[in-house]
């Protein structure tokens, strides 16, 4: 390996916009590029090859500085990344709702510490995420990706070379490559919404990049590497057309198009077909305003979303020129005369690009939190409905919902209705389960009873019973399932509680689900048979058992319906019709039927009835919307079911305190 001075290559803009317009396009949805997200892969190569190309240049030239290379960083990325976050500011203050521009305060703060893939992973990514369409900032993850790699992989470099030489950098590097793509896999596998957004499986895809800065140079001019750089090409065009949404992903599903890009970089030659492509002016000048074009695209998408405004293809045209001309005026007239400062001292570039920006956004940050998001923009009912709308019980609850499957938080963590005295039930179930926590705890309190909230998603209580899942086609096991019944099984079996309560979405489960237990015929059998079981082990255990039927799925409503036609003046019919709903519930129903003549002891908490009426079941009553989602309550709307339930009738905890 020798390091030589990277020469400025054309072709290399001309796959920023390959990678530009690929994310773009997907982010578009005109249904075209199902797996354009790959783009962000691609920039991934992209700057792994570059800056390393840079850095080991310097190190072996003995002219690399820490504090220059972050100098560098903020006069290239900090301009135009403060600029946009600054308009988006505004635009929210226009647009938003007061509870959604809370939200948006906490983005901005993640963001401007290069944290955003944080906040993504925890308010988008995870199985309770918050609409992404409307989530302005979500595309900064990404960045946040490359600024973490960049913190250590600079130091990395350089102490390797220093201490154990050249060969020692190119293990690390194949080393790192092949480590992070073991720990990608077995993310994706496990975690997938972390595995998407955060670094350690991701980085694998920087250093495929660095790998190529490090070999030797080769002549470009042949039919082989012709062959090898369309290859790469075609790679990179396969991932963008046949890679779903639904993909497991970065994972070794990444080496596709992190592997075309390398390819393309590694062998192109300037002169043959793809390279007079890719170095054509056009593609050539996209590439170079990529970046801004890369941060404008998204808030636009956003705020499109946000008004409900429908991206056809001649919005989405729209969209494509704005965002490219906002982008050339920012290359021109921010970037470009703002990367001369790179002359000045560390100090100055530091505290012009970086604290000042920072100080602005806590003090933005700080005036929407302190004004509880500037209300008076909007009526006092459209604030309610927004508040309702955007209280979660998942974040409310913490990791009583998502924490350790095998070691669930404390009775004092996780606690239900009164805040002292010994824990009279449980509540255990999936994210259904979760959504009911507001009800529950009203229920409780009313009763005087406390209780011990133990739910997670995806898992309702079934023992010994295996659940399955369908992942493009493939049948694959919810590995969490039997395990977490397990625990379960364990702390009912204490006999430690008077009752348990058992929710989740269990019509779908019924009527949808695929679970084996031996001795079962099918799936159905086997979600009776496990159901039975864990009404037995409860009543063993000499616990009581109350089971929550559940609540309607909004089928063709969307549970935003009141806001949005008190808000953009709409008259869209918000109801579900009752018909639809029994339909959902006919078979859940008839079993709970069964249960109920098998075990009579058994009580049912039915917040449907509260929800429906004789011919339409509401999506919001009283000026309060009840969902967050189509299928999950949010907390102030399961609030208002428990306290309706309790008036109409009565409390079924009672019964606990006068045991």
């Amino acid at each position: 390996m020798i390091a030589k001075k990277i020469e400025y290559r054309p072709e290399i803009d001309g796959l920023r916009t390959i990678a530009v317009m690929l994310v773009i396009l997907h982010h578009l949805e005109l249904g075209a590029l199902p797996g354009g997200y790959v783009g962000v892969d691609v920039f991934f190569v992209i700057s792994g090859y570059l800056i390393t190309s840079i850095i080991y240049y310097e190190i072996n030239s003995k002219r690399f500085s820490v504090v220059e290379f972050y100098k560098r960083r903020i006069t290239r990325l900090g301009p135009a990344y403060f600029l946009v976050i600054s308009a988006t500011s505004i635009a929210t203050f226009i647009y938003m709702l007061p509870a959604e521009m809370l939200n948006y305060g906490e983005s901005v703060i993640y963001s401007t510490f290069f944290m955003a893939n944080f906040y993504m992973w925890n308010e988008v990514g995870g199985y309770f995420g918050a609409q992404s369409e409307v989530v302005p900032l979500l595309h900064l993850w990404s960045l946040a990706v490359e600024e973490q790699f960049y913190i250590f992989w600079p130091v990395a470099l350089l102490l390797t070379q220093r201490l154990f030489g050249v060969r020692a950098v190119f293990m690390l590097v194949a080393v790192g490559i092949l480590s992070g793509i073991f720990i990608s896999e077995w993310g994706v596998n496990n975690y997938r919404a972390a595995a998407y957004y955060l670094l350690p499986t991701r980085f694998f895809e920087l250093l495929v990049g660095a790998f190529v800065a490090l070999l030797p140079s080769i002549n470009k001019k042949s039919v082989t590497t012709e062959i090898f750089s369309i290859v790469g090409a075609l790679f990179i065009v396969y991932s963008a057309f046949f890679f779903s949404k639904g993909q497991f992903f970065p994972g070794v599903s990444a080496l596709v198009p992190t592997l075309g890009a390398a390819l393309i970089i590694y062998f192109l030659n300037d002169s043959g077909i793809l390279g007079r492509i890719l170095s054509n002016c056009v593609m050539v000048y996209i590439g170079k305003i990529s970046y801004p074009a890369y941060l404008w695209h998204w808030p636009i998408i956003a705020f499109l979303n946000l008004n409900l405004v429908t991206i056809d293809l001649y919005t989405g045209f729209c969209v494509l020129v704005v965002t490219f001309f906002l982008s050339s005026i920012t290359y021109h007239y921010v970037e470009t005369p703002f990367r001369r400062a790179v002359s000045h001292s560390y100090k100055r570039v530091f505290g012009a690009g970086f604290v000042l920006p920072s100080v602005a956004a806590a003090l933005l940050v700080f005036s929407i939190f302190g004004s509880a998001g500037f209300p008076g923009r909007f009526d006092v009912s459209i604030n309610k409905k927004s508040e309702a709308l955007q209280s979660y019980s998942n974040k409310i609850r913490g990791r009583c919902n998502e924490g350790s499957i095998d070691n669930p938080l404390s009775e004092d963590l996780c606690v239900l209705g009164e805040a002292g005295g010994e824990v009279d039930f449980l509540l255990i179930g999936d994210s259904h389960a979760n959504h009911f926590t507001g009800m529950i705890d009203v229920l409780a309190k009313g009763a005087g009873v406390r209780g011990y909230d133990i739910t997670q998603s995806n898992t309702i209580y079934l023992p010994d019973v295996k659940r399955y899942y369908d992942v493009d086609g493939e049948k694959v096991e919810h590995r969490n399932f039997e395990l977490r019944n397990k625990v379960w099984s364990e702390i009912i079996g204490s006999e430690r509680y008077r009752a348990v309560v058992l929710g989740g979405s269990f019509a779908a489960y019924y009527n949808e689900g695929e679970f084996f237990l031996d001795g079962a015929s099918n799936s159905t059998d086997a979600f009776e048979l496990g159901f039975r079981k864990a009404v037995q082990s409860i009543i063993k255990a000499g616990s009581k058992v109350f089971i929550i039927k559940g609540t309607p799925v909004l089928s063709g409503v969307d549970y935003d319906c009141s806001i949005k036609n008190e808000r953009f003046e709409l008259n869209e019919y918000c109801d579900l019709s009752k018909d639809v709903h029994d339909k959902h519930f006919n078979k859940w129903s008839a079993f709970l039927l069964r249960i109920k003549d098998e075990f009579p002891e058994v009580s049912f908490i039915e917040p449907d009835k509260v929800i429906c009426g004789e011919l339409s079941c509401k999506t919001e009553i009283d000026g309060i919307p009840l969902y967050r989602d189509d299928n999950h309550l949010n907390h102030l709307g399961s609030e208002f079911i428990g306290s309706e339930y309790i008036k109409r009738y009565g409390n079924p905890f009672s019964i606990l305190k006068e045991s």
